[in-house]
């Protein structure tokens, strides 16, 4: 089932600009207006009945608009305000993908390791809500969850433990049903990227173990970077390297609201997999990741008419 989701930000589908004031720019195409406007700091303006809207395009990122809103001629000009039209760039040249939960299927790992800590440490059991916190969290941040009333060294202790047992069930990972086809199809056309807050040991095995790295130009571990999701710093670090300057040549895919904000902070579209009703706001919201190519193509196809 493929789902479009609406935040805060508004949206673009197909040819029509939708930008929070759909009844005055829904008959505008969208692509013959943004060929239309120079690409200078300030566009014309366009007199649409009684009302006047002035329309700006920014330099570096052609897919933000700012509309300096509705008046009538003649009178003082309000504060302009700047509208993301979220719609699927022509120029898309990436795809990022969260590694656990699309790429390989990690729950039963994460939940056994975490079972012998809580028993081994004598915790509460958490409640499959927890479950769903701590399946997306970094360890050590999940030990703090997990026991909140103990001291930071106590929480140093234990991850070593933690550790020793994440990589004991590290063979029962598997791939995500259908994630071949859709790896091997998008290498093809973009360059893939992988970002996770997994650490840089056990996604090298689970790279060389299901032969993944032909696919992928570049991975950011945990330690490759100073700030984990939702900091946007793996987003911005994967475009660095793959000399990506504009975020909407960029598509994020991931399964966690951690995913979901890093995008949302480092201006990307995010596509959400998972078969949970919420989806926090993401761009799109899709069941499965054999839904992707169809969603990428309906989306070009879209914007092309």
């Amino acid at each position: 089932m493929l789902e479009k989701t609406s935040g805060p930000r508004g949206w673009a589908a197909g040819p029509r600009v939708l930008l929070g004031l759909e009844e005055l720019l829904a008959p505008l195409p969208l692509r013959p207006l943004l060929a239309w406007l120079a690409p200078t700091d300030v566009g014309p303006c366009l007199c649409l009945g009684t009302k006047l809207v002035r329309v700006w395009v920014r330099r570096d990122i052609p897919c933000f608009l700012a509309i300096q809103g509705l008046f009538p001629p003649l009178r003082k000009q309000p504060t302009i305000d700047i509208v993301k039209t979220q719609c699927l760039s022509l120029m898309l040249k990436a795809i990022f993908f969260d590694f656990d939960g699309v790429i390989v299927d990690s729950d039963r790992q994460i939940r056994n390791a975490f079972g012998d800590v809580i028993t081994h440490f004598h915790a509460t059991d958490p409640a499959e809500t927890d479950w769903n916190i701590l399946l997306g969290m970094p360890a050590q941040g999940s030990l703090s969850f997990l026991f909140p009333n103990a001291t930071g060294s106590k929480v140093e202790a234990m991850f070593p433990y933690l550790k020793e047992r994440l990589v004991y069930y590290l063979p029962i990972v598997k791939l995500m049903p259908g994630i071949l086809k859709v790896l091997n199809n998008f290498s093809k056309h973009y360059s893939l990227a992988i970002i996770t807050n997994r650490r840089r040991e056990s996604l090298d095995w689970l790279m060389d173990k299901f032969d993944l790295r032909p696919y992928f130009k570049v991975m950011v571990a945990r330690e490759d970077i100073a700030n984990h999701k939702p900091h946007p710093e793996g987003i911005h670090l994967a475009m660095q390297k793959l000399g990506v300057t504009h975020p909407q040549e960029v598509i994020y895919v991931g399964d966690r609201q951690q995913d979901v904000e890093a995008s949302r902070h480092a201006g990307v579209q995010c596509i959400f997999v998972s078969s949970a009703v919420e989806h926090f706001g993401a761009d799109y919201h899709i069941q499965k990741i054999s839904e992707l190519p169809p969603l990428i193509e309906k989306l070009k196809f879209e914007n092309q008419h």
